[in-house]
């Protein structure tokens, strides 16, 4: 028998955060001399595939892995100590209200997210998110093989491993609520009842706007029109959203 709980979802990158958090990640390898500028123009080639939606998330994830597997992993665990303080610094606070909110109604809150496990998980902890789906990392005797297990959480795979996290947790989606930024969590959007529009991206706010989806864009609930949801270059790092 299905439980009869709301389930409040929240992408992560450009939703919950201000930035894109494996980008900030990368970044923050690279300041601390861990990754050279050859892995960084890497991981920009990536990015040109996820623009041209090219990108095969497999792939990407074992280029963006190799770090973790190549050094100490109690080194690694000491810079996403240091790295989760870049990411406090880009929470939205208007979107942890929402989340307050969500929570004072006692919604089940879920952080839904592409990222993999090892950048997801510490950030879930830290903005009080005790359910997580993202993309797994595969792990053998205890270490990462810097491979990824299952399907990752991009795209319709957001909507796999909810459906089997659903099934674990005896819920369903009735009353549902999903809070994203990008067109690539659409499939997903479509199966929420309330569907939330974050900072849109274009082909995210064209298709939201034609069906009277809530644009939330800080403060009150507002519904946008006529705005170029488009990433700045400038603004976001190396992955606009996944």
């Amino acid at each position: 028998m299905l439980k009869q709980q709301t389930v409040a979802l929240f992408d992560l990158d450009y939703t919950l955060l201000e930035a894109d958090s494996e980008a900030l990640w990368c970044s923050h390898l690279f300041n601390q001399g861990v990754v050279d500028v050859g892995f960084m123009a890497g991981i920009e080639a990536f990015y040109w595939q996820y623009k041209d939606e090219t990108i095969d998330l497999r792939s990407y994830q074992e280029f963006l892995l190799a770090p973790l597997v190549q050094n100490p992993l109690a080194e690694m665990l000491r810079l996403r100590q240091d790295y989760l303080e870049w990411v406090r610094d880009v929470a939205r606070p208007e979107m942890l209200e929402r989340v307050s909110l969500h929570r004072s109604q006692n919604h089940t809150l879920v952080m839904i997210t592409a990222a993999n496990s090892f950048v997801a998980e510490p950030i879930a902890q830290m903005l009080g998110f005790s359910n997580l789906i993202c993309t797994k990392l595969e792990v053998f005797q205890g270490n990462f093989t810097g491979k990824i297990s299952g399907v990752p959480a991009f795209r319709y795979g957001k909507v796999i491993q909810l459906a089997a996290w659903l099934r674990e947790k005896k819920l369903a989606l009735e009353g549902s609520w999903f809070y994203s930024d990008s067109h690539n969590d659409l499939p997903l959007l479509k199966l929420v009842d309330h569907p939330v529009m974050v900072g849109p991206d274009s082909l995210l706010q064209q298709y939201g706007l034609e069906r009277g989806w809530e644009t939330f864009e800080g403060g009150d609930k507002q519904t946008q029109t006529g705005r170029d949801g488009a990433p700045d270059s400038n603004h976001r790092q190396l992955f606009p959203s996944v």
